[in-house]
């Protein structure tokens, strides 16, 4: 399967931020986020 996955899909996005197994990705998601908001403010 050579297609990916759009993490912009709610589905898709809660298999892969949503699970326990996870968390580390999710909050490596979290920080790159906040940190790109706070460098346009």
């Amino acid at each position: 399967m050579s297609e990916l996955l759009d993490p912009r899909n709610d589905f898709v996005f809660k298999r892969i931020f949503g699970s326990e197994d996870n968390k580390d990705v999710l909050l490596a998601f979290l920080i790159v986020l906040s940190r790109s908001q706070a460098s346009r403010h």
